[in-house]
Formats: C-alpha cells, sequence, structure tokens
C-alpha cells in the first residue's frame, strides 16, 4: 500500500479510536439504588442503606430475623409480639396479610412511640431522583415523614388499609454525605401500624454523550488536518529540490 494511504489509515482510525474512547469515559448508565431490591440482614448499614430506631437517630436497629417467609432488623424495644421498631422483607415469593407483596418492605414504631427510620446516605454529590411510596397494611393511624438531612420535605398520614399512599416523586441536589430518611411514626398508638415502603433512588445528573455524528465529523476534521499537513510538507520537498538541488544546507535557509 502507498505509504501515504497508509499513513491517513493509521490517523482515521487513530481519531475514530480517541474520540470513541471520550464517548465511552463520558457516558455511564444511570445508578439506581432499590430499598427493597437491596435489603439485606447481613450488615447494617448495608451499603449506602441503614435502619435506624428513630429521626436522625445513631442508633441502628440491630437484631436480625431471618426465616423463610420474612427477613428484619428490628429494634430493642421488646414487647410480647417482638421487637420494635422494624425494617422487614417479605421474602416467601408471595403475598402476606395483610396484602403485603413483595415489592414493599414493612416498616412499624414501637411501643414507646420510636420511629422505624430507612436512610439512604448519598455516595457522590450530584441531583438524585427520589420514586416511592408509603401504604398501610393494617389498621392503625400512622404518620409518614422524608427528610433531608433534618429537613422535612415531605410528611403525610396514613389512616388504615385503603387510605390514599404517601408519595415522593423529587429530583433532589445532595452532596456526598448528605442524607435523606424515610421514616414510619405512630400517631399516639402503636397498634397494627403497619406500613408497606418502597423506593428507587438514581443518579439524576450524568454527563451529556456525543452524537454519533459529531463522532463521524471530528474523525474527518482530524483526516483533513492531516492531509493538508502532508500536502505541505510535500510542496516544501518540491520545492526545495528545485531550488538546493544536492546543497543541503540550504533547505534549513528556506521558508518553512
Amino acid at each position: 500500500m502507498n505509504p501515504r494511504i497508509s499513513a491517513l489509515v493509521a490517523i482515521g482510525s487513530l481519531a475514530i479510536a480517541f474520540f470513541g474512547c471520550a464517548v465511552l469515559s463520558s457516558s455511564h448508565a444511570a445508578v439506581v439504588y432499590s430499598a427493597v431490591d437491596d435489603f439485606n440482614v447481613g450488615t447494617n448499614p448495608n451499603g449506602v442503606w441503614s435502619y435506624r430506631e428513630g429521626v436522625n437517630s445513631a442508633t441502628l436497629l440491630s437484631r436480625v430475623s431471618s426465616g423463610p417467609s420474612v427477613e428484619s432488623w428490628s429494634g430493642s424495644n421488646p414487647t410480647i409480639y417482638g421487637f420494635f421498631p422494624y425494617v422487614a422483607r417479605n421474602v416467601s415469593g408471595g403475598t402476606l396479610p395483610v396484602n403485603w407483596t413483595v415489592d414493599l418492605l414493612q416498616m412499624h414504631p414501637s411501643e414507646s412511640l420510636i420511629p422505624s427510620v430507612v436512610r439512604w446516605t448519598a455516595p457522590l454529590s450530584g441531583t438524585w431522583k427520589v420514586q416511592g411510596s408509603f401504604v398501610s397494611l393494617s389498621s392503625g393511624l400512622t404518620d409518614i415523614n422524608i427528610y433531608k438531612n433534618t429537613s422535612s420535605i415531605v410528611s403525610g398520614s396514613l389512616s388504615g388499609t385503603g387510605s390514599p399512599a404517601v408519595t415522593i416523586n423529587q429530583d433532589i441536589d445532595l452532596s456526598a454525605g448528605d442524607f435523606l430518611e424515610f421514616a414510619v411514626g405512630a400517631q399516639g398508638n402503636w397498634g397494627g401500624d403497619g406500613v408497606g415502603f418502597k423506593a428507587t433512588i438514581t443518579s439524576a445528573s450524568t454527563p451529556a454523550v456525543p452524537e454519533p455524528s459529531s463522532m463521524a465529523i471530528a474523525a474527518s476534521l482530524g483526516i483533513g488536518c492531516f492531509i493538508r499537513l502532508r500536502r505541505r510538507r510535500a510542496l516544501h520537498e518540491e520545492i526545495t529540490v528545485a531550488k538546493c538541488g544536492d546543497d543541503f544546507e540550504c533547505d534549513s535557509r528556506l521558508p518553512g
């Protein structure tokens, strides 16, 4: 192959590779965190998630229960029904009483009215899309709150099975280390306060990705620049031969 053609092919390949690498490095799939799918009883905190006794509290739920139908983290408040507050997941593969489906965690406050809290801590600064809902799984009255750090951003209540869900669908700016807390509290009486909860948190701020047509144009510009440089160099060589002959020092005195 002609050396010049080989060089053009090489520079074209380099240009395409360069812009291909730029696309790969600047684009990434959105990161999605799911309160339900990410739940496990291995550790608490569990990555970006943690399960707590009370709002803005350092006290983690520390008691683990793992059965064929339900896995849970629960707190230090003993009752004849078990330990509260708790956060639990339905792992039965079906619906448990009352209307507890596998796509919901169940949260319940304690007898001493301490809220059950699921906390998510931002791993990176950016805008995060928060989507979720709370639905009543029992007959009790419950307070629902979502906090950004210590500030309430959503508040509502549930008045038993069939009451309208409390929902969130917001883009929220967070710095790394900021947190969101999803809290279920009792309205004076803790009995029958089971609440179904689900949420996804998705990175909403992602770098722009160049269009394929932009890559092609950029690659063409790179090849075009190379061709112009080659033509200029060839012309310089022709002038040198014409004016200098065998005088090799003459070449350095000619303008580029």
